[in-house]
């Protein structure tokens, strides 16, 4: 759930995401009105722009399809959004982000890191059903989610998280679909056993030691029937257990080791009485986003965890994450964070902190380090972004471009 622009003094990345008429502009809208109103004087802190092909019938305004609009300056390119950013601006609202250059990833990291505050709307799947544009990698990167739901136009019963696109006497129509009418090409069989539910994926995401598994295990025993339930985990992560999924804090919950995505498949296939999968550490496991996407399709309901981000901050598997693209896939996003390591701190971690102990001594880790290095407190730490740190890391192009800023 995104909050209030002003309710935090670090920078932070609100992300809202949905299918097509699912009230995205609506809720930037509001939230844009809302911060202004509650603000006690003008200081051109808040900059808002749309891309220049979101809602082209309406010029140099956001609009949405209950009539409420705002005024927002146009552009096209990342390039040309970063001239608009001045040493005044602090809040950044972005109209229609799916839309840009792949380069707004790296702005918007930039911002973020300039303790500026972004929020933004943008569709997370194209109607093929495949990321849209860049949105993979900025919900890696993004804090907060708003995962904004229609009503299915099919079946008017269940929430649409898909854009189906129609073409009707030439004209093409773009209905918001639920996960069971939505059709594209290649889409699996839909599983006989489980026509009776509504399939569904939430992921459970955040740095280390954020509580991603104690959530786990408390979905885990908020079900009933528990014979229909399936768990599973990378069978070389075996910190604290080789057959459970164990907590930071010891609780455990028994669970099947996978080596690959084919155990999973395998089992279901073999015990097909089970309606839902639990994954954890799901950024481990190379061929999981087809494999999510197959099971979601096929009519199951997922719960996962996993780490969005690596210790480089970049996307888990970067350039080739698989989790960033699961995230565009969920119908529910539980974001969790930890506490600063920093005992003076006392803000939230959205980052994991991996740590090298040499000579008695402890330092960061460098960017060039291996990415998967299995391992707890004697290796991680989570940081809040003011505490977080990394040798050797590359610059991009807005590098250093932006003063920070006191929010």
């Amino acid at each position: 759930m995104i909050n209030h622009l002003r309710n935090f003094n670090q920078g932070r990345f609100d992300l809202i995401t949905g299918s097509a008429q699912s009230g995205k502009s609506n809720k930037l809208i509001t939230l844009v009105k809302t911060f202004v109103m509650g603000k006690k004087e003008l200081n051109n802190d808040l900059l808002v722009v749309k891309h220049l092909y979101d809602d082209k019938e309406t010029r140099c305004k956001i609009s949405s399809f209950k009539k409420e609009s705002i005024n927002a300056i146009e552009c096209g390119t990342a390039d040309e959004l970063v001239d608009l950013i001045n040493k005044n601006i602090k809040y950044v609202v972005i109209s229609g982000v799916h839309l840009f250059d792949k380069d707004i990833v790296d702005l918007c990291d930039e911002l973020v890191m300039s303790n500026r505050i972004i929020i933004a709307s943008g569709i997370n799947l194209t109607y093929e059903g495949k990321p849209y544009g860049s949105m993979a990698e900025l919900m890696a990167i993004a804090d907060n989610y708003e995962l904004m739901v229609a009503r299915c136009g099919f079946c008017d019963r269940y929430n649409a998280f898909r854009t189906q696109r129609i073409v009707k006497d030439k004209k093409e129509i773009f209905e918001p679909r639920c996960l069971v009418h939505y059709e594209f090409e290649g889409r699996p069989d839909y599983n006989p056993y489980l026509t009776n539910q509504e399939p569904s994926l939430e992921a459970i995401i955040g740095p280390m030691f954020s509580g991603k598994t104690d959530l786990l295990h408390t979905r885990h025993s908020q079900i009933m029937n528990k014979d229909r339930v399936a768990i599973f985990k990378w069978i070389r992560d075996s910190r604290y257990s080789t057959d459970k999924i164990v907590s930071h804090d010891k609780d455990d919950l028994p669970s099947r080791n996978i080596t690959n995505t084919g155990d999973i498949k395998n089992y279901l296939e073999k015990n097909k009485q089970i309606n839902l999968v639990m994954i954890d550490e799901i950024q481990f496991i190379q061929g999981s986003y087809e494999l999510i996407k197959e099971l979601l399709y096929k009519g199951y309901r997922i719960i996962l965890t996993g780490l969005k981000r690596d210790f480089r901050r970049k996307p888990f598997g970067y350039p080739n994450s698989e989790i960033s693209k699961i995230l565009t896939l969920a119908t529910e996003i539980t974001n969790m964070y930890a506490s600063c390591y920093n005992p003076k701190c006392g803000h939230p971690a959205t980052e994991t902190q991996r740590i090298i102990k040499e000579n008695g001594r402890v330092r960061p880790a460098g960017f060039n380090d291996p990415i998967v290095l299995v391992g707890g407190k004697e290796s991680y730490k989570a940081a809040c972004r003011l505490h977080y740190k990394i040798k050797d890391a590359p610059t991009n192009k807005y590098s250093n471009k932006f003063d920070k800023v006191k929010i």
